[in-house]
């Protein structure tokens, strides 16, 4: 299947867990989470596997802990995804149980400040992350243009559903709405 270059680039992080066959087919950028195994510290996905990780913490007496990635890691996606889209749509975990959305946060504010990267907080994690994140590429591969009155709503998915109803159906209707840092 062939992706039309879209003017909207999609990035997440592996907490998405996203299938790497989507990921490749819609060129996704998926920034990793940091695992530590005592004093070891792996990039999820990247230094450590799913199968690696499952052998260490059978094998380790303690059970790992997780970092967000740090904003330098954002800087680096965020510079060159705009150099082939006008707008960034960064999709991550709840700031409830990671602060992946603060770094993006900061990459935005300290490196890009002008720029259009809509910093997403979808106040979920893993199933429904990754979902939304489907649901976005579908929208920004449908050609469709986005401006300051779709980020209230923060984006328009097809059918005219908003991220926020998305989010909402996804996590049931008294659910909070998401945070983002739109312009």
């Amino acid at each position: 299947m062939s992706v039309v270059p879209s003017r909207i680039r999609v990035v997440t992080d592996t907490t998405a867990v996203l299938p790497p066959e989507f990921v490749a087919a819609h060129s996704i950028e998926v920034i990793p989470q940091i695992v530590r195994f005592g004093e070891a510290a792996f990039l999820e996905d990247v230094e450590l596997s799913y199968g690696d990780f499952i052998r260490r913490l059978k094998s380790s007496g303690q059970l790992p802990k997780t970092s967000a990635p740090p904003p330098g890691a954002f800087v680096d996606v965020y510079a060159h995804l705009l150099t082939e889209a006008q707008t960034i749509l960064s999709i991550h975990p709840s700031l409830d149980v990671s602060a992946t959305v603060q770094s993006a946060l900061t990459a935005k504010g300290d490196s890009f400040p002008d720029a259009d990267i809509r910093v997403i907080d979808t106040r979920t994690v893993a199933g429904n992350l990754a979902t939304l994140v489907m649901l976005a590429v579908e929208w920004a591969e449908s050609g469709v243009e986005v401006d300051d009155s779709d980020c209230q709503g923060l984006v328009v998915f097809p059918g005219g559903r908003t991220l926020d109803e998305a989010i909402g159906a996804l996590r049931g209707a008294t659910a909070p709405p998401p945070e983002t840092d739109c312009p």
